[in-house]
């Protein structure tokens, strides 16, 4: 009975969108849109901890928006972030964004397809674990990743591609992110410890690059997985 809190939600390639009394698409069965945002897949009946993962995601999106109050509204990587946030629902887009939860295709603990964001938070919370733990992620032997800012530099770089954008303009959005947010990244794209040297935007920069490589290689690994099906045992 109430319309969709953002007005300018609608899309000239989905006339339904214009319709801001219409939520989730017209598809309430597979769909949830409370906030009259971006939507999410509907919880398996039992699956306790569907809703605590909906509120995670929130959070990082919160958080996201946080960081980016923080940042110069003129810079480019205020600019950045708000085209990110807003594909993803917060900053200026609404119904037709969905997100779920479980594997993504390319094992990555958060992936972007088309419009659908998917996020695995076992891997995810694999990759905390290694970090917080001393175990040489990325190289790194003593680091600290704040969760919370993590995940909000996930939804950054994943909303990135869902504007438009591609790997490396996706990366560089996530690293201002956590430097933003003065987090470690467990995609090793910002180190706290690099804004104590000269060498923070050389070092920024490599991380980029090697996350832009990484993703290319697991991107090819799923296009020959797809291609040749006999491959997949020896590609998982």
């Amino acid at each position: 009975m109430s319309p969709d809190p953002l007005l300018n939600s609608g899309k000239p390639s989905e006339p339904q969108s214009w319709n801001r009394y219409s939520y989730v698409s017209n598809n309430p069965l597979s769909r949830i849109d409370p906030t009259g945002m971006y939507d999410f897949r509907a919880c398996a009946s039992g699956d306790n901890s569907c809703a605590a993962e909906q509120t995670r995601f929130n959070n990082a999106v919160k958080k996201a928006n946080e960081l980016l109050e923080t940042m110069n509204p003129n810079s480019d990587k205020a600019k950045a972030l708000s085209k990110a946030l807003g594909a993803v629902g917060l900053a200026g887009d609404g119904n037709g964004v969905t997100v779920g939860f479980g594997p993504t295709v390319t094992g990555a603990p958060m992936k972007a397809s088309g419009r659908t964001i998917t996020v695995d938070f076992t891997k995810y919370d694999s990759a905390i674990a290694m970090v917080n733990g001393g175990d040489g992620y990325h190289g790194i032997t003593s680091a600290h990743t704040d969760p919370v800012v993590d995940l909000a530099g996930k939804v950054v770089h994943e909303g990135t591609h869902v504007a438009g954008g591609g790997e490396r303009e996706a990366y560089t959005a996530q690293s201002w992110t956590s430097k933003a947010g003065k987090s470690f990244d467990t995609s090793g794209v910002w180190n706290p410890s690099w804004a104590k040297g000269p060498d923070a935007e050389k070092l920024r920069e490599r991380g980029i690059r090697d996350g832009v490589e990484r993703s290319t290689m697991y991107t090819n690994m799923v296009i020959n997985r797809e291609k040749k099906p006999w491959k997949r045992f020896l590609l998982l």
